[in-house]
């Protein structure tokens, strides 16, 4: 017995989902070959690293009895002794430019609420020398050209030196004179 025209077909045993799984691996792995060579060092070029960082400019200031922290307040009492209160004005930088302490002062001001007398300031001395107010301000301390970036730490003894006459006459009472320090470029 003789079959004719009977021909055989083979049939691909896979599922179709795994041949599209089979093309799409084959496709990535181009692909991934392709791009590797995008983002490869050349042999001639010297790969660096930049190392980044930041020094921040310091500075702290204030009145101090020179054991403590910089105030920005202080009360000093019996400014009208014949043994003259003394305060320190000091500061710590490490700063970017120049800059100067600049010290301006009130008359001292009786405190009773409607009176307007005072007591006018005689002298005001600087580590014991007497300093000269220029447009009714006093330089204190600078930090230099020569200084700038690095650590600095300067203090100041101010010495407030009430006129002795307005003391003697002055209506009795509180007096209080206000000192303020300015930072000036």
């Amino acid at each position: 017995m003789t079959y004719k025209g009977v021909v055989s077909q083979q049939k691909d045993t896979l599922p179709k989902e795994n041949c599209m799984n089979k093309k799409f691996i084959a496709f990535t792995l181009v692909l991934l070959i392709a791009m590797g060579g995008l983002f490869a060092v050349e042999r001639n070029v010297n790969p660096t690293a930049l190392l980044k960082a930041t020094i921040s400019p310091e500075f702290t200031h204030g009145f101090t009895n020179g054991t403590l922290a910089y105030q920005t307040g202080v009360e000093v009492f019996n400014a009208f002794s014949d043994n003259t209160p003394t305060l320190i004005y000091g500061f710590e930088a490490k700063a970017d430019a120049m800059f100067k302490s600049m010290m301006t002062l009130t008359a001292f001001e009786h405190q009773t609420t409607g009176s307007t007398a005072t007591v006018g300031i005689s002298k005001v001395l600087l580590n014991g020398d007497e300093a000269t107010a220029v447009s009714g301000a006093y330089e204190i301390l600078s930090y230099t050209s020569e200084e700038v970036g690095k650590k600095k730490i300067k203090s100041v003894n101010i010495q407030v030196i009430p006129v002795a006459t307005d003391v003697t006459n002055a209506l009795p009472g509180d007096y209080i004179s206000t000192i303020t320090v300015e930072i000036v470029s």
